[in-house]
């Protein structure tokens, strides 16, 4: 049995390797942060969204009546955002939510706070995301792919060098509860940049 194991992981991780050879574009696997959800949203001063508040340029996939994008940006965990119905990587979609800048930034940390709605606090949750950020003349300047950590499964993203000239800024679902809810959507409450 052990060997089994073994074998598996071993392909898997030979597959993986395959995969990410054949990408155009370096894929950088951050480390996840070592502290508790509320404490991340904590080391996250949010400088540039405050900033660029009412200036920024926010999009997604889709969303849900009632609960707008704009619940990513005003500063509260609740009320969160909702995709829209099945909307999810667990119903085979491709869920995003984007922020563009109107011009280009310098990006040191990006947050994702997961759900912390106090309607639907269960069963909406993004598990894993990958973020990625383009600069003001479309390349793709970072990409990193996380679990989402503590108990509201919150993301929060550390390049190594801070990103000069950031302008357009992507998370996405790559594993979640959309097929935990009856809607098949995914819920997130804030974005956090500095």
């Amino acid at each position: 049995m052990t060997s089994v194991r073994m074998m598996c992981t071993l392909m898997f991780v030979l597959a993986a390797a395959a995969f990410l050879r054949s990408e155009s574009v370096p894929l950088v696997i951050a480390e996840p942060p070592r502290t508790r959800s509320t404490q991340v949203a904590g080391t996250n001063s949010n400088s540039l969204l405050i900033e660029y508040r009412g200036k920024v340029k926010i999009t997604a996939s889709s969303v849900y009546n009632g609960w707008p994008l704009d619940n990513l940006l005003d500063g509260k965990d609740s009320p969160a955002y909702f995709s829209g119905s099945g909307d999810s990587a667990a119903r085979g979609q491709t869920p995003w939510v984007e922020v563009e800048f109107p011009e280009a930034v310098t990006l040191r940390r990006f947050t994702v706070i997961g759900c912390r709605d106090v309607s639907y606090p269960q069963g909406y949750f993004v598990l894993a995301g990958t973020l990625e950020v383009r600069d003001d003349a479309g390349r793709v300047v970072y990409q990193a792919t996380l679990t989402g950590t503590g108990a509201s499964h919150d993301f929060e993203f550390i390049p190594e060098r801070a990103l000069k000239r950031a302008k357009v800024i992507r998370f996405t679902s790559i594993a979640d509860q959309g097929d935990v809810n009856g809607s098949g959507d995914i819920a997130l409450s804030e974005l956090l940049a500095e």
